[in-house]
């Protein structure tokens, strides 16, 4: 029962982004003039990159993340703005299970490209 143990997965090793970029990139795929706004209440501080080590994942399962930053943000996005509508949920997340699971027949190469 090796494997009966937790799991990170995240980004490739190098490609962690900051809490700033990732609210960035929410508000620019939502779209319609999304906005945010800073708390600058005095809070303890916290670190300005928030990051997850996949390498035990990488290693002991052979994981490798599937999906880049801008294709897991628009399905995330996708996803809330479908249950914001009162979509059938159970349909949008098997679809978007459906999508995830194509990806995966697919060399991780053609997603990634080389690196």
């Amino acid at each position: 029962a090796k494997l009966a143990d937790a799991f990170n997965f995240g980004p490739m090793p190098g490609n962690a982004r900051s809490v700033q970029e990732i609210v960035d990139a929410v508000t620019e795929l939502w779209g319609n003039g999304a906005q945010y706004r800073i708390d600058c209440r005095d809070y303890p501080p916290e670190t300005r990159l928030l990051s997850i080590d996949s390498t035990k994942a990488m290693t002991m399962l052979d994981w490798r993340p599937r999906l880049d930053l801008t294709t897991t943000l628009k399905m995330t996005v996708d996803w809330y703005r479908a249950h914001l509508r009162d979509a059938d949920m159970r349909c949008v997340t098997r679809e978007q299970v459906r999508a995830y699971m194509e990806m995966q027949a697919m060399p991780f190469d053609e997603i990634h490209g080389e690196f």
